[in-house]
């Protein structure tokens, strides 16, 4: 009878870790494990230390298999090798000469330090109920670890196929989960031998649908149908989770649809998910019909969903996804949004001139006793402009003004832009405000003030349309209670530049200095041009200095403007404007620098003597020449409108005619002509005298 052999392989050395090769000297001997046997590894854990100091279950962090050959036996166990980590980071385990005992190829970040005291008194069976509970209901990575550790380390228990499969699930754990592990564990149980079931290969689908692997996806559902494994109702909503968390929605939507024929229920959650992602890449249409379908089918969904999606679709302004959720959800009762979301909502209704839905708003926000803001009145009057109701857009401005909330600058613009947009005559604006006057409303100043912008606006074009401006502004005592403002006279004033209407400008002022309305920058800078372009430049140059004085700076198109205005005049108040600081912004010399540029020339050229008397007299020049413009501008004033209007025209003709003049030299140089240039010969030398 032959004898029994042993043999000392991985299993042997689980079982019986204290045994070493002299304790079995006196028995049989020891057969090596055969060439073509596969060593019994594992990435669960790292090997026990017990007094032999020999490892068996652990890979390195890379993943690769380093075997080792035991003294006196050619089995192969699996080692680790982590130098690179320091040993004063692992306290707990001594005598590991620099060489750490690394739990699944994790990071630092990701180790665990023991096993807590209370888990090692726990029995095997209740500490496998307890990892596979962690696996179903909070996949943790970190528990899950420090399980396995208890079990496979200390209590020496082999790796089965529910140990792989609650590990691999639990990397659903969406900070340390990870589907390299998952690959790994998969590959190392082929490896060993241990065949993955239907539990283990939906467990890995679980885990990718956290963190997506496409390739590992594939391979995971090629090996179910190889097997002929169905894949279960829960295995297709993993499925379509990783499909979604890579963006793939077109596929996403057709396994979903796959499903419903296959009568699969669709979870909330996958559903809530799915609506989620959507809202990142603002596909909204296909939001509203999977909404629709879900409520069509009966589900629910949470009012957190209904709110971010409700806020999402306001933000991109989307009017279909809006109305749904507001009539479908507010109006009915069940959510309750806050006063911001709101106010998001009157912007989509004013954005499509949708008055119904922003009436609702209104009635919602004052049901519950939210105050509205002025943004909200002015939303709520766009939606009526946009809808062509022009007197319910001046009406909700009235009620704005009526509850005490003062009108801004952009409440009518949208007014102005949509009138001038449309080519409203001015005098239908106007009779709209006079309506809404008679039927008891308190016409609030800027209302008024729309009037006045399109006149202005449409001064540019007719200079006649002064003349309904200024009717219009003796008209506005009539019609609102407030007193003409900065902005109105600043209005009026632009009116007049653009007509280049100085009488009437002259008008404006006096009527702002007997209200005491104190101007502001623009209006300066209005008087100034319009100062200039009558040749007025000392009253120009007062204006300018009034400017400085109350703290304001010109804009850089009025500096431009006054910079041409002064370029072409010598007198005194022009210079002075040309070069002031504030004006020429180093675009031209002024006179100290011409001084320092004529002293520089006078080293190449020599000035004559005789030259200094013809400026003997320029006092006297200069006083005659003052003279003579003030008779002018004392003519002028004494003009009438016709002749005013006619004067300026010939001496805008008499200017063109000038710099035509001038142009045509510069570029003809006709001033070098020379006689004969342009005559033949023959001819020249026949008017030549006989003497010659």
């Amino acid at each position: 009878m032959s004898q029994q052999r042993l043999v000392l392989d991985g299993l042997w050395r689980c079982l019986c870790p204290s045994f070493t090769l002299k304790t079995l000297k006196r028995h049989s001997v020891v057969r090596p494990a055969k060439p073509g046997s596969r060593p019994l590894s594992s990435t669960l854990l790292p090997p026990p230390l017990s007094a032999c100091h020999q490892r068996y279950y652990s890979t390195n962090s890379s993943g690769d298999v380093d075997r080792h050959e035991a003294p006196g036996d050619r089995s192969y166990a699996i080692d680790i090798h982590t130098d690179t980590l320091p040993d004063q980071e692992f306290p707990h385990i001594k005598g590991a000469d620099n060489k750490i005992e690394q739990l699944l190829g994790y990071r630092k970040s990701w180790q665990t330090h023991g096993v807590p005291e209370q888990l090692q008194h726990w029995s095997t069976a209740k500490l496998e109920a307890k990892l596979r509970n962690i696996a179903d209901r909070r996949p943790n990575v970190h528990s899950a670890t420090q399980i396995l550790r208890l079990l496979i380390r200390d209590r020496c228990i082999r790796p089965e196929g529910r140990h792989y499969k609650w590990l691999i699930q639990c990397n659903a754990d969406p900070d340390r989960g990870t589907p390299i592990l998952v690959r790994r564990l998969l590959a190392e149980m082929d490896e060993n031998g241990i065949p993955a079931d239907s539990g283990t290969l939906h467990a890995a689908l679980q885990a990718i649908a956290v963190h997506p692997d496409s390739l590992l996806r594939q391979d995971i559902l090629r090996a179910l149908r190889d097997r002929w494994l169905p894949l279960s109702p829960d295995g297709w909503h993993y499925v379509v989770a990783g499909l979604i968390r890579e963006h793939q929605f077109e596929l996403a939507l057709d396994h979903i649809a796959n499903m419903e024929r296959k009568d699969i229920p669709v979870q909330d959650w996958l559903h809530s998910l799915l609506i989620y992602y959507l809202c990142e890449f603002n596909e909204f249409d296909q939001i509203e019909q999977l909404m629709r379908s879900r409520l069509s089918q009966g589900h629910e969904m949470t009012p957190e969903l209904w709110t971010h999606v409700l806020d999402r679709a306001t933000t991109s302004l989307h009017y279909g996804a809006t109305c749904f959720i507001w009539g479908r959800k507010v109006e009915l009762g069940y959510l309750h949004p806050e006063h911001w979301l709101c106010s998001k909502v009157l912007e989509v209704a004013a954005s499509e001139g949708d008055t119904k839905l922003a009436a609702s708003v209104v009635n919602f926000l004052t049901h519950n006793s939210l105050p509205l803001e002025p943004q909200d009145y002015e939303n709520l009057s766009d939606a009526h402009l946009v809808s062509g109701n022009l007197y319910a857009a001046f009406e909700v401005l009235c009620k704005m003004h009526q509850d005490g909330l003062a009108l801004r600058s952009s409440s009518t613009q949208a007014i102005i832009a949509h009138s001038l947009r449309e080519h409203t005559h001015v005098r239908d604006v106007w009779a709209v405000l006079k309506e809404l006057k008679a039927a008891g409303h308190e016409i609030p100043l800027a209302c008024a003030g729309v009037v006045i912008e399109m006149c202005e606006h449409n001064a540019k074009d007719d200079p006649f349309e002064v003349d309904d401006g200024i009717a219009f502004y003796k008209e506005l005592y009539t019609l609102c209670n407030d007193q003409p403002d900065t902005a109105t006279f600043t209005s009026l004033i632009s009116m007049c530049h653009r007509a280049k209407n100085t009488e009437a400008a002259m008008f404006i002022v006096k009527e702002m200095a007997a209200f005491n309305v104190l101007p502001d920058a623009r209006t300066f800078e209005r008087l100034v041009i319009m100062c200039l372009q009558s040749g007025n430049f000392e009253s120009a140059y007062m204006y300018f200095h009034d400017l400085q004085e109350r703290g304001f700076h010109p804009s850089p198109e009025a500096r431009t403007e006054i910079r041409e205005l002064c370029a072409e005049s010598n007198d005194d108040f022009a210079i002075e404007l040309k070069y002031h600081p504030d004006i020429h912004d180093g675009l031209v010399r002024s006179p100290a620098d011409e001084v320092k540029a004529a002293e520089g020339m006078a080293l190449f050229q020599k000035v004559r003597s005789e030259s200094t008397g013809a400026f003997a007299d320029l006092p006297q020049q200069v006083k005659a020449r003052d003279s003579q413009r003030e008779e002018n501008r004392q003519m002028y004033l004494k003009m009438s409108k016709d002749e005013r209007r006619q004067y300026n025209k010939e001496r805008r003709k008499r200017k063109r005619r000038r710099l035509a003049i001038a142009r045509a030299q510069q570029e003809d140089d006709w001033m070098d002509y020379e006689p004969g240039g342009l005559i033949p010969e023959d001819q020249l030398n026949s008017k030549k005298p006989a003497s010659e």
